[in-house]
């Protein structure tokens, strides 16, 4: 388990870990990325996701370091 401790209060990484893990689409991206890379287009397809809305999130995930787009 991650431990958040190690973030201060106000860092911007520990504010973008809780923004993902509270947004569904954002989760769900996550947890099916999270063992090999998927294409967006993978992405909206298997997890029935929006595509405008898998490109924002993934674009989000990335820019915040959460996410790494390969």
């Amino acid at each position: 388990m991650a431990d958040f401790k190690i973030l201060g209060r106000d860092s911007n990484l520990r504010k973008a870990i809780l923004k993902a893990l509270s947004d569904e689409y954002s989760r769900t991206i996550m947890n099916y990325t999270i063992e090999q890379p998927k294409s967006v287009v993978q992405i909206v397809k298997d997890c029935d996701i929006p595509m405008t809305t898998a490109y924002r999130r993934v674009n989000e995930l990335e820019e915040s370091k959460i996410l790494k787009v390969t």
